[in-house]
């Protein structure tokens, strides 16, 4: 059976978006448990065994760092962000020198830095989304159901014999097309906040940013320093990027 039309495949993306669905609905203290541990644990398998541990950045660390994200977002918004981004440099900095691993040290702590800062900042919009746009909870599930349209889109288009010249290109005007359609599948959701053609729009953006990802994908993969993260948290990192799109394209241009 092609691989695209292996239902069992998408299983695994489709508990988790419907979890995160699930946890808004009932509440934002829901969503922020459920981010932080899955953020935490997350990050914290991806650093086991690379030179961040050795260099003395444990994972639990990295783990607690990346689990600050969404309580920070919680607490303070955008401006939490931005503070536990810089005590994060500072905290796996600091680790890093005070140990004097100095073969690799720079690239250890980017690489632990990178992955706290990549799954927890990134991860912290779906809290933001629930939180500070209106209706939350009914725009996360219209988020969840572009992302899951798009997973689907782009699994179809690598099934048809993969090509390095059109690959690229291919996945993502599948990407867009994938988040449009889940947009306008979700026009429901949303009816009375959002028309047709915002919702497009939204779908669009969407589906750019996570294009973006998804053509970094091997950037990203180096980036978690060949650690052992969980094959779903690897599989979903690279459209991460659609949860910023999504809540500043409606903040800034539709609300």
């Amino acid at each position: 059976m092609p691989k695209w039309v292996s239902i069992r495949s998408l299983l695994p993306d489709a508990v988790l978006l419907a979890g995160g669905v699930l946890a808004s609905a009932l509440g934002p203290k829901v969503l922020l448990v459920v981010i932080s541990l899955w953020v935490g644990w997350s990050a914290s398998r991806c650093v086991r065994g690379t030179s961040s541990a050795s260099a003395g950045i444990s994972p639990p660390v990295v783990g607690l760092l990346a689990a600050a994200f969404p309580w920070s977002a919680y607490l303070y918004a955008q401006s939490g962000l931005l503070l536990t981004m810089a005590l994060s440099a500072v905290i796996i900095g600091g680790l890093g020198v005070i140990r004097g691993h100095k073969q690799g040290a720079v690239k250890a702590m980017a690489s632990a830095a990178f992955v706290a800062i990549y799954l927890g900042f990134l991860s912290s919009f779906a809290l933001l989304i629930r939180l500070h746009t209106n209706p939350g909870h009914r725009l996360i599930s219209a988020v969840l159901v572009m992302l899951m349209v798009l997973k689907i889109a782009t699994m179809l288009g690598s099934s048809f014999g993969p090509s390095r010249k059109t690959l690229g290109w291919r996945t993502s005007g599948l990407a867009i097309a994938g988040a449009l359609l889940g947009a306008l599948m979700s026009v429901p959701l949303v009816r009375g906040a959002l028309g047709l053609t915002q919702m497009a729009l939204l779908g669009v953006i969407v589906g750019s940013a996570a294009a973006v990802g998804l053509a970094a994908t091997d950037l990203i993969a180096a980036g978690f320093a060949g650690g052992r993260p969980w094959r779903l948290t690897a599989r979903l990192a690279p459209i991460l990027l659609a949860l910023p799109a999504f809540f500043y394209g409606f903040r800034l241009y539709l609300s």
